[in-house]
C-alpha cells in the first residue's frame, strides 16, 4: 500500500492566487521523505500539476537530495509538520538540504 500526501504551494491572494508548485511526501521503511517542484515565474514558466507532481515524486525517491529554493522554505518546514502529524508511524524525517543565499541577495540587504 503506498500512503502519500501532498500540498500546492501558491502564490498571491484572493482571486489572484496561483499555484506555482507542490510537496509530496510519503513514509518509506519508517523515515518520512518529502519531494518538492516549483515553476521558476522568473524565467517565465507556468506550473504544470502532472509534470510537477511527477518530479516531486523522482526527488522525493531520489538517492541524493536537491536543495530547497529559498523561496519556499517556509511551506517545507510547515509541510514537514504536516507530514509528522499525518505518518504516525515513521521514526525518522528526511533532512532536506536549503540552497545558499545568492552572494547579489546578501550584499543587497546590508
Amino acid at each position: 500500500m503506498q500512503n502519500r500526501i501532498h500540498q500546492y504551494i501558491t502564490k498571491g491572494a484572493g482571486h489572484r492566487k496561483k499555484i506555482v508548485g507542490v510537496l509530496v511526501g510519503e513514509m518509506i521503511d519508517q523515515r518520512i521523505h518529502i519531494g518538492w517542484s516549483r515553476a521558476n515565474g522568473s524565467k517565465g514558466d507556468k506550473f504544470d500539476r502532472n509534470y510537477g507532481m511527477n518530479l516531486a515524486i523522482e526527488r522525493l525517491k531520489a538517492k541524493e537530495t536537491v536543495a530547497v529554493p529559498h523561496s519556499i522554505v517556509d511551506a517545507v518546514v510547515k509541510f514537514q509538520s504536516r507530514c509528522h502529524r499525518y505518518f504516525k508511524e515513521a521514526t525518522t524525517l528526511e533532512i532536506i538540504p536549503i540552497q545558499p543565499v545568492p552572494k547579489k541577495t546578501l550584499v543587497e540587504n546590508e
